[in-house]
C-alpha cells in the first residue's frame, strides 16, 4: 500500500498530524499473530529469553523424605538424567527449550526413552506435532501416527495448555503493527515523506515513469537528505508526521511494558530503564524471583516428581530447584546471609561450603550455639560439682 493511498487525496489534510492509531488500524486488519511472528518482537523474545535462561541456570536436586521427616539430598540415576537429558542437550539446553515451548506454545512434550521403569533419556518433541485427547481423565498422545500414554510421554502444560500468544493476540498484534509501521517509515525515507502535487493531469505512463524515478532517487534511508528538483509545475508537500510527533516512541514503550506484564518480567530486565532506580530494581528482582520464577519452578518440579521420580524411586522422593543460585551474583549479601545463619546456629560450616560448591572439612558439621541463648529450664550451673 503506497503512502498516497494511505493518507488520502485531500490537500487540506497534508499538514495535519497523522494519528498513529489510524495507521495501525490498517496493519492490524491485515496481520495474524503466530509464534514465529511473536518471537520477532523484541519484548517477547527478551522476556522469554530471560525466563528460559534464569530457570535453566538453577540447580535441580533430588530429595528423599526420611521417616523422621528430615530431607536428604540424593544422587542417583535421576541426577544423571537431569545433567544429560539426551545425547544432544545439556541440562541448560533442555530446560531453556522447555520454558520456550511452555511460554510460546503452552505445552511441552518429550518421549521417555525407558529401560523397564527407569527413564534413560528425554527426547523433546515439537508441541505442534503432538495432539492430545483426554478420556476418563487419562491423556492419550498422538505423535507421528502413533499413540502414547502418560507412561511414555513426559508432558507439562502452562495456562491450561493455551499459549500466551493465542490468549493475548491483540496486544502482540498491536506491537507487531508498530514494528511494521516503523520499518516502512524509515525504509521509505523519513526526511522526504510527503505528497507531489502537479498542476496538469499526468498520464498513466508519465505517472509511472515519474514515480519510478522518484523512488529510485529519493526514497530509502540511503537517499535521505537529497535535494529534489521538480519541473512542470510540480510541488512537494512535506507531511508533518514524525515518530515523536505521532507519539510512536511513547506508544512503543507502553506496548513493550504490556508484554512484560504478560510474562511478568520486570521491564528493566529487557532494557527498559525509564523509571528504574537502584532501590526499585532491587525490589523488582525479588518480586521476579517470588512471583514469576517460583510458579514456573513449581510447575516443572511437580511434573518431574509425579511423572518420573515417584514412579521410578517411590513416594518419598521429590525434586526441587535451588533458588539460592539466583543470589550467586551478589557475593556481599550472600556472605552476610551465611554469617547470620552460621552465628544463629541453623547453618554449619559444611552446609555453607556446600552452597558454594566447596568440599566439606573436618569438624564442619558442628553448629554454633550463641552464649546468650539456651533452652529455658535446662541451664546448667558449671560451678556445681
Amino acid at each position: 500500500m503506497s503512502r498516497f493511498k494511505l493518507f488520502g487525496k485531500n490537500n487540506n489534510k497534508y499538514n495535519n498530524e497523522i494519528a498513529i492509531q489510524d495507521i495501525l488500524r490498517y496493519f492490524q486488519g491485515n496481520f495474524k499473530m503466530s509464534e514465529t511472528g511473536a518471537k520477532k518482537l523484541f519484548a517477547v523474545y527478551s522476556c522469554v529469553n530471560v525466563l528460559g535462561e534464569s530457570i535453566a541456570t538453577l540447580p535441580l536436586h533430588l530429595y528423599k523424605v526420611n521417616k523422621d521427616g528430615s530431607n536428604e539430598k540424593v544422587y542417583n540415576d535421576f541426577t544423571k538424567l537431569i545433567k544429560s537429558p539426551n545425547e544432544e542437550d545439556s541440562k541448560f539446553d533442555f530446560l531453556e527449550r522447555m520454558v520456550w515451548h511452555l511460554a510460546l506454545r503452552g505445552n511441552f512434550y518429550a518421549i521417555k526413552n525407558k529401560i523397564g521403569k527407569e527413564t534413560k533419556q528425554l527426547l523433546w518433541l515439537e508441541p505442534d506435532s503432538v495432539s492430545t485427547v483426554v478420556t476418563d481423565w487419562k491423556p492419550v498422545f498422538t505423535y507421528n501416527n502413533s499413540q502414547y500414554t502418560k507412561n511414555d510421554i513426559f508432558y507439562i502444560k502452562s495456562h491450561g495448555g493455551k499459549s500466551i500468544i493465542s490468549s493475548q493476540a491483540d496486544t502482540l498484534e498491536f506491537a507487531s503493527s508498530l514494528k511494521e509501521y516503523s520499518s516502512n517509515f524509515f525504509k521509505n525515507g523519513a526526511r522526504l515523506s510527503g505528497i507531489i502535487e502537479t498542476q496538469g493531469k499526468m498520464t498513466e505512463e508519465s505517472f509511472t515513469r515519474f514515480k519510478t524515478m522518484w523512488n529510485e532517487t529519493f526514497s530509502g534511508s540511503k537517499n535521505a537528505g537529497k535535494t529534489a528538483i521538480l519541473d512542470n509545475g510540480k510541488t512537494f508537500h512535506p507531511l508533518s508526521v514524525s515518530n515523536i510527533d505521532a507519539q510512536y516512541l511513547e506508544t512503543t514503550k507502553k506496548t513493550d511494558a504490556e508484554i512484560c506484564g504478560l510474562f511478568r518480567v520486570p521491564p528493566h530486565m529487557i532494557g527498559i530503564l525509564d523509571n528504574a532506580t537502584f532501590s526499585n530494581i532491587e525490589n523488582q528482582a525479588l518480586q521476579f524471583t517470588k512471583y514469576t520464577l517460583s510458579p514456573w519452578c513449581v510447575r516443572i518440579e511437580d511434573a518431574f516428581t509425579q511423572q518420573i521420580v515417584k514412579p521410578q524411586f517411590g513416594e518419598s522422593y521429590y525434586c526441587k530447584f535451588n533458588m539460592d543460585a539466583l543470589e550467586r551474583g551478589n557475593i556481599a549479601s550472600r556472605y552476610a546471609a551465611y554469617n547470620i545463619g552460621r552465628n544463629a546456629g541453623f547453618l554449619s560450616r559444611n552446609e555453607v561450603r556446600e552452597k558454594e560448591n566447596y568440599n566439606p572439612i573436618e569438624g564442619g558439621d558442628d553448629y554454633l550455639t550463641p552464649l546468650n541463648m539456651g533452652t529455658l529450664g535446662k541451664t546448667e550451673d558449671k560451678n556445681e560439682k
